[in-house]
């Protein structure tokens, strides 16, 4: 829980002492590997690629001449290689690039502010809303200035700057003119046994077109909320509201999510198993002709991670009911299973994607039906030692009326294997 701020793990090694012993204390050399087989079948996916071996290879590079200055540049490549290249979008391919180029003024360990500036990752709460996208084959990166001051009861940061935008061949750029800025605070001790996270975050756009036609820039105000903690008895929770305001070319926007997640851990088995039950909103535009825009924006998700297995499910228009067993039956062995029964929050709007773009579009007068269907997903993770992981899952959509009367999208399996090495 709550929001790191990234340093060494930035790269997202996992530390060998071996390794890191044999290093002089000015330099850092992080390499990770990670190497996934996917298997889909069905048709409800982004592109025409049924079955791939995915590669993604990371080293960074580490300078730190003193304890308040360090430099860290980490370099990317990421392949599909089973599949033809032309087919690809940058979500699956992104050769010989840069994806980390910082320097770090501040030491995380002794100093209250630090000043981090340059290509970085930004990673927040549980990454609903600001998340590196760790399971795509290229990490989400920002190029941007943040700083944080932490004490004993809080961490504050502010940050402003911009997404890069992926290329399967170019260098990676900075989409320069759709500004992203922020300010992210985690309190420790406003709530016994919580993290309580108090944010506003704020989006700006060179060119938009509202629902009308007209065309001109936009922004987006969005305050949020969240609080996660443990309760008595080995329960836990979390709550996270977002509010979104400003301006779509000349449409107003108004448009809000809530998320909500209880847990109960069982103590007495030795797998200690946990059930869970949550349920999520994303508010949808009930008028596509009111003039005002009402369509939930779901900023840089980590999708995977929350929508299911199958990344085919968006933070937009969208009621989730959903809940779930995870369990660690060893100290290596952990095992996870979800149900989502998703339904679009409004029939007169579109039903989005991962991606956040509209896969099926607005049906005129509505939707016959809002359920969209749901989804079952099993994932396995197994840590072989400190360096190697290997996991797996497979997960189904099972199309509801709304994909029947209104697409040609059938129900649809996904399947994955993958080994990641962090030295």
């Amino acid at each position: 829980m709550g929001a790191p701020w990234l340093t060494a793990e930035s790269a997202a090694g996992s530390d060998s002492p071996d390794f890191r012993s044999s290093l002089p204390d000015w330099l850092e050399v992080r390499p990770e590997v990670r190497v996934r087989y996917e298997g889909r079948s069905g048709n409800a996916f982004d592109i025409d690629v049924a079955n791939g071996l995915l590669t993604r290879y990371f080293l960074g590079v580490g300078l730190r001449p003193h304890r308040r200055f360090r430099v860290f540049v980490q370099g990317m490549d990421a392949r599909m290689p089973t599949a033809e290249r032309e087919r690809l979008t940058e979500r699956y391919r992104d050769v010989f690039d840069v994806r980390e180029a910082y320097v770090q003024i501040g030491d995380p360990e002794k100093d209250r502010f630090r000043v981090i500036v340059g290509r970085q990752l930004l990673i927040y709460g549980s990454e609903r809303f600001i998340s590196q996208a760790n399971w795509s084959n290229s990490r989400r990166a920002f190029d941007a200035a943040r700083f944080r001051f932490e004490n004993e009861t809080a961490r504050v940061d502010g940050f402003t700057g911009s997404v890069v935008n992926d290329s399967p061949d170019l260098p990676d750029r900075s989409d320069y003119g759709n500004g992203f800025h922020g300010i992210y605070s985690t309190w420790k001790r406003a709530v016994p046994d919580a993290e309580v996270d108090v944010y506003l975050l704020y989006r700006t756009r060179r060119r938009t077109t509202d629902e009308l036609g007209r065309t001109g820039a936009g922004d987006l105000w969005a305050p949020g909320l969240r609080i996660a903690g443990k309760a008595p008895a080995g329960a836990d929770y979390e709550i996270e509201a977002l509010i979104q305001r400003g301006r779509m070319a000349q449409a107003p926007i108004s448009a809000w999510s809530t998320f909500i997640e209880v847990g109960w851990r069982f103590n007495g088995p030795p797998a200690k198993p946990r059930l869970f039950a949550i349920y999520r909103y994303a508010s949808g535009d009930a008028d596509p002709t009111d003039g005002k825009f009402g369509t939930h924006d779901q900023f840089f998700p980590a999708n995977h991670r929350h929508r299911g297995l199958l990344d085919v499910i968006g933070y937009r228009n969208l009621e989730d009911w959903g809940g779930g067993v995870e369990a660690a039956l060893t100290g290596k062995l952990s095992l996870k299973l979800q149900i989502d029964s998703y339904r679009l929050a409004d029939r007169h709007d579109a039903y989005y994607t991962f991606n956040g773009k509209a896969l099926v579009p607005r049906v005129a007068g509505g939707a016959r039906s809002r359920r969209i269907g749901y989804e079952c997903d099993f994932s396995a993770t197994y840590r072989l030692n400190a360096v190697a992981t290997f996991s797996a899952g497979v997960g189904r959509l099972f199309r509801g009326d709304f994909l029947r009367l209104h697409s040609n999208i059938e129900s649809s399996t996904f399947g994955y294997a993958a080994v990641e090495l962090k030295p």
